[in-house]
């Protein structure tokens, strides 16, 4: 239910800043950046990436960062323990990008899901509430 409500309320978040915003230049690329990042499988690129010795969580959003699936978002969002998911925004500029950021919340939590398995499995830290 909490997962449920954190989308939720990104969305609509993402969608009231996006309806006040004016459109950028270059909403065309961020859309398309942010659709070629969704190509991927998440649970294949979390694991790709925890071969290479990254076990950080994707945050989504711009100026609100959100790290879906992750209890303790403080601990989640420090620098060393999360990077942003290129093209999600608080501000979408276009429908096309709107509906990407929307689906990108759902990559963003897959993602993390397996980063958290991983990181058990590997005696790090899963950001929970101490």
């Amino acid at each position: 239910m909490a997962l449920a409500l954190m989308k939720r309320i990104a969305v609509m978040l993402v969608l009231l800043v996006g309806a006040a915003d004016p459109c950028v230049a270059d909403c065309a690329q961020e859309a398309a950046a942010l659709e070629r990042a969704l190509a991927e499988n998440p649970r294949a690129a979390a694991i790709q990436a925890s071969q290479k010795g990254d076990y950080r969580f994707l945050s989504f959003g711009a100026d609100a960062l959100v790290v879906p699936a992750v209890a303790d978002q403080q601990c989640a969002l420090r620098a060393q323990e999360s990077h942003s998911l290129v093209g999600t925004t608080d501000a979408p500029c276009s429908q096309q990008q709107a509906r990407a950021v929307e689906r990108a919340f759902q990559y963003a939590t897959e993602y993390n899901l397996t980063v958290l398995k991983l990181r058990a499995d590997n005696g790090r830290s899963t950001c929970r509430p101490r």
